[in-house]
């Protein structure tokens, strides 16, 4: 665990009447009685100006802090609960007349009344400073421009011009001369074009930024916010210095769900052939993969799809999307697909080409064609034995083909039972599948085995039970 350190003087909150600080400060309290709350007192003149922070979840506390500032005559001048991404609080608080302002820390979490309930209030009289902050990823067209956002946070007195640097920028993108923040601007947009023959690659950026000269001046790194923890202690620990920075290619790939509105009513357990319209872009010609995107917009409930391979001469495609047999049949089911072509760069490396499809294939779920079930709960084997298990097949008047039966087992027993796949045709409702033990099999206890059944219904799309 990291143990965070500072030159300011620390101490510690003391119980009793509203303990006076002196600024800069840092103190560490603890909620330990209730209520949850805590006052201090703090002169100031007008014109001063105080960075205010208590922070409880970066230090792994339960709490949920917000402050409130009142001024010497009682009213509340200024107040914060959350900071983003942070139960944490903070501001930056201007004071507006000579006095004795109180610092109300308060927690609204509940979870005061414990030695764990802890906080720590840092006041600070900031120096003219800035910092510069600016998006993790950014994708540059080739043959076209995008704009490299940056964001300046200023601190304490600081007003002044900010030169920017933006280094580490791939092969084929430029930029314009001498980019920088003017003077008492918040935010500007840089330009980055590239060329038309630029290969397709990507690269980590910095961008720093520099106001002053000599001993004077100040130099700060623009910092990312990382996207992948949702619940950060410390947001410094989510911010990185490294901009990824992408020079893409032109999508060569429409796709187009032909059935979205949900009027398709799809079985559970079976296996619906959705069409798919393939349009080809910018003269390419080639084989399309489509495949089930990696992110669903809805509640996956276990619907899949396999890679389905598009031939240079189709404009249409059935991407299979099966539906277990244990979807609620109330539900709707969405299915979102990406395609992916192979084309080369500018340079001649290969590349692959991703895009999303224009709409989702949407389902509406109705009862199954094919239930497989069997009577027999539990039974006891040892090694060499043979079991004869009773299958029962029920299906749908909407299926007229061939069921065939087989054993499903879990990883640590496979080689150890063995059955035989048996086919049950048009006209019988089971069969028997004969289970045999391993005489070496090495296997105790209970264990749970399955029985799959799948037909091919119009001898091409599976329906499966188990």
């Amino acid at each position: 665990m990291a143990i965070p350190l500072s030159d300011r003087a620390e101490t510690v909150a003391l119980a009793g009447p509203p303990q006076k600080l002196s600024i800069p400060t840092a103190l560490t309290g603890a909620f330990d009685r209730l209520p949850g709350s805590a006052t201090y007192l703090c002169d100031g003149k007008k014109g001063d100006v105080w960075e205010i922070a208590v922070n409880a979840q970066s230090l792994g506390s339960p709490l949920d802090m917000a402050i409130a500032i009142l001024g010497p005559d009682g009213k509340e001048l200024a107040r914060n609960d959350d900071l983003p991404g942070t139960t944490d609080a903070g501001l930056s608080f201007t004071v507006p007349v000579d006095g004795t302002s109180s610092l109300i820390v308060n927690d609204h979490s509940g979870k005061s009344g414990s030695r764990a309930a802890i906080y720590h209030l840092r006041i600070d009289r900031p120096a003219g400073d800035f910092e510069l902050r600016t998006a993790p990823q950014l994708n540059l067209p080739i043959g076209g421009q995008a704009e490299l956002i940056v964001t300046a946070i200023r601190r304490g007195s600081f007003k002044g011009a900010i030169a920017l640097q933006v280094t580490g920028l791939p092969d084929g993108v430029t930029l314009p001369p001498n980019p920088s923040v003017a003077a008492d601007q918040i935010e500007v947009e840089i330009p980055l074009k590239v060329a038309a023959n630029a290969p397709a690659i990507a690269g980590f950026v910095k961008v720093v930024g520099t106001s002053g000269t000599g001993p004077q001046a100040l130099s700060r790194t623009a910092r990312a916010p990382l996207t992948g923890n949702l619940v950060p202690r410390d947001l410094d620990s989510d911010r990185v210095e490294n901009i990824l920075v992408a020079t893409t290619m032109k999508p060569r790939l429409k796709l187009v769900a032909v059935e979205a509105d949900g009027g398709r009513k799809v079985h559970r357990g079976a296996t619906h052939p959705a069409e798919v319209i393939v349009e080809r872009l910018e003269g390419f010609t080639g084989e399309v993969s489509l495949q089930m995107a990696a992110t669903q917009s809805y509640q996956r409930q276990g619907i899949r799809g396999p890679e389905l391979l598009v031939p240079s001469a189709e404009k249409r495609a059935f991407y299979p999307c099966f539906m277990p047999e244990w979807l609620e049949s109330t539900r709707t089911s969405r299915m979102a697909l990406v395609g992916v072509v192979r084309v080369p760069d500018a340079k001649g490396k290969e590349r692959h080409l991703l895009v999303s499809m224009n709409g989702q294939i949407t389902m509406s779920i109705e009862g199954s064609l094919l239930k497989v079930s069997h009577d027999l709960a539990e039974r006891s084997l040892r090694p060499g034995d043979v079991l004869d298990l009773p299958v029962k097949v029920l299906r749908s008047t909407k299926l007229a083909e061939s069921v065939r039966l087989e054993l499903q087992l879990p990883e640590e027993l496979l080689g150890q039972i063995k059955a035989e796949p048996a086919i049950v045709p048009v006209g019988k409702d089971g069969a028997t599948i004969r289970l045999t033990v391993a005489k070496d099999a090495t296997f105790r206890g209970e264990q749970s085995i399955a029985i799959r059944g799948t037909a091919l219904q119009g001898g091409r799309w599976p329906v499966v039970s188990e």
